[in-house]
């Protein structure tokens, strides 16, 4: 049987990508023994490797969303893992002289306001915001209260404090705010608080490149 030959061309990338049956095949390469015309059509696409049929508008949206995904994902994961690291610094000794009255760096976390701060962040990280002003405003937020959490202690911590407030298991020293000295903060503040507020600024960094390309 004879077959047209726009048939066989429309078939031909079919053909070369040996998506046909067997019976198929025979077909096509009995007519390209035979046509001249088409013979030349397939060896054109062998020759540039190359598939007349397109891919569709939507197929390559698709294929553009995911990636676009992908390195969402990538991205949120990387800046979880900045935090992560702000979290594990809390366990570094931040004041004192090392080895004599060393205070942790969680001592912080022992603030409300970090604790709200560190919620904050955590929503900005992982919430499905579809605005993208409101994701860098609840992260912004949280790293900006976290870090005057850090400076709170930075300031007050050398001064000790004046009372203590517990509820149940929580419980908070109400710092001596008179006597606020910088020079003793300097003096008193170990390598761990430095690290901690670094770390603290490269999460935020992070999350707004992370909310700039999530956009």
């Amino acid at each position: 049987m004879k077959y047209n030959c726009s048939l066989i061309q429309d078939i031909a990338p079919l053909y070369h990508d040996h998506a046909l049956s067997l019976q198929s095949r025979e077909i096509v390469e009995a007519h390209l023994g035979e046509c001249r015309h088409c013979a030349d059509y397939y060896n054109a696409i062998l020759k540039s490797d190359s598939h007349p049929l397109k891919q569709s508008t939507e197929t390559e949206n698709i294929c553009r969303f995911s990636e676009k995904i992908r390195k969402y994902r990538l991205m949120q994961t990387g800046v979880f893992f900045l935090f992560v690291i702000v979290l594990l610094t809390m366990g570094l000794a931040w004041f004192g002289y090392r080895g004599i009255s060393e205070i942790p760096g969680v001592y912080v976390l022992q603030h409300p306001v970090a604790a709200a701060a560190a919620t904050l962040l955590l929503f900005g990280i992982w919430y499905p915001f579809v605005n993208s002003k409101r994701r860098m405003l609840c992260g912004t937020s949280g790293i900006v209260m976290l870090l005057a959490m850090e400076v709170f202690d930075f300031l007050t911590i050398p001064a000790g404090s004046t009372m203590g407030i517990q509820i149940g298991t929580f419980f908070y020293d109400i710092p001596n705010l008179a006597g606020v000295d910088i020079a003793e903060s300097f003096q008193y503040a170990l390598p761990g608080f430095y690290i901690g507020v670094a770390a603290t600024i490269a999460a935020g960094i992070g999350f707004f490149c992370f909310c700039r390309k999530a956009k």
